[in-house]
């Protein structure tokens, strides 16, 4: 199972799969089994099947993203000789829906994933099939779609999502991850069979073998991605073992109203343009501020979760950010649970309140 592939891991797979064949590709995929699948025994206390199950579905439904860890890794590298971050994380934002697929299974999830924040930059679209089994554990099985281009955004489509079947997918044997929840740690962990993702490389012919290691909370969502040959050698991945940790966003609704004379507007100055469509998220979300005519100001709004080194403590930090130079105009922060944020500045004002249900989604 791959929950995230670096790009070059991305290109890789999608090639194999072709160089495998549409008869290979395209295998019968099987409704998920209700019997005992015991990869490895527990290491934790079992809880009820069904609290637990309800529970991973829950944390696991949601938008993720791990703007902090990229921002952090920005300010680390500030105070290099170089300035420059070594081995840099990618930006990703992970969308994971549960969509209504009745001919797919029970509990299927639409995934889209893109880069650097930016909705176009899509670089992966999949389906996932949870199932839980006899022992407490939970088996996800992931399938890539035969037109994706046809399934693309799924999660906001309910009648084309209702109309899946398998026929429109592809498996990807061996790659399921089976998911089990320590009570100690208050986390599930995900991990597959040793070396049982194999693929094959187009450049060299030779297999290649996909191990994740996942961690889940409430909150976060940590992906541990490495691929070896069969000489062991990291193929892909991190070779530092860290994990890619993202967190689960929240979105705000709201508002702003602009003055059309900019910064140094007098008394004078009475026309303002405004918009009450706002909607942002807590992970380095943004929202452009433009003027009724649709023509920039020249200043956006960032809303991030963020913790500065000489405090330590986590904040929810509002910014308005100069476009010209990609730095804050101005900020104000509160608390990370806040529910409204808001700033006056005279010539601009905005105010943002947490979406009322379902802030875990911007649709």
């Amino acid at each position: 199972m791959r929950i995230l592939l670096s790009l070059p891991a991305a290109l890789l797979i999608a090639a194999c799969a072709q160089n495998a064949g549409t008869a290979k590709s395209q295998q019968a995929i099987s409704p998920p089994k209700t019997t005992a699948e015991v990869v490895q025994p527990l290491s934790s206390v079992a809880v009820p099947i069904d609290s637990n199950y309800a529970r991973f579905k829950r944390w696991f439904g949601g938008e993720f993203d791990n703007n902090e860890q990229v921002w952090q890794q920005k300010q680390d590298a500030q105070k290099t000789a170089t300035g420059k971050v070594e081995n840099p994380f990618e930006h990703i934002h992970h969308i994971f829906a549960p969509i209504n697929s009745p001919a797919v299974g029970k509990d299927v999830y639409f995934i889209k994933q893109y880069l650097d924040g930016d909705p176009s930059k899509i670089y992966r679209q999949r389906a996932y099939r949870f199932s839980e089994m006899q022992d407490g554990a939970i088996k996800l099985e992931i399938f890539s779609f035969v037109d994706e281009a046809a399934q693309r955004d799924l999660h906001l489509k309910p009648a084309l999502a209702n109309a899946l079947t398998p026929a429109m997918l592809k498996a990807t044997p061996g790659c399921d991850a089976i998911w089990r929840y320590n009570e100690k740690t208050s986390a599930y962990t995900g991990s597959m069979v040793k070396d049982a993702c194999k693929i094959t490389s187009r450049s060299t012919g030779k297999p290649i073998f996909i191990n994740d290691t996942l961690k889940l909370t409430d909150a976060e969502l940590w992906i541990s991605d490495i691929a070896t040959d069969e000489a062991g050698k990291v193929v892909w991945g991190r070779t530092d073992g860290q994990p890619h940790r993202n967190r689960k966003v929240r979105y705000f609704k709201g508002w702003f109203y602009i003055n059309r004379a900019g910064v140094d507007a007098k008394k004078t100055d009475t026309k303002f343009s405004g918009s009450t469509e706002v909607l942002i998220h807590t992970e380095g979300g943004r929202w452009p501020i433009k003027f009724d005519d649709g023509k920039a100001t020249g200043y956006t709004l960032e809303l991030a979760q963020l913790t500065y080194a000489n405090t330590k403590t986590p904040i929810l930090k509002f910014t308005l950010l100069d476009d010209a130079t990609g730095k804050s105009a101005t900020y104000i922060w509160s608390d990370t649970s806040a529910n409204r944020i808001g700033m006056n500045l005279q010539w601009f004002q905005t105010g943002l309140t947490l979406k009322e249900s379902g802030s875990e989604f911007g649709f």
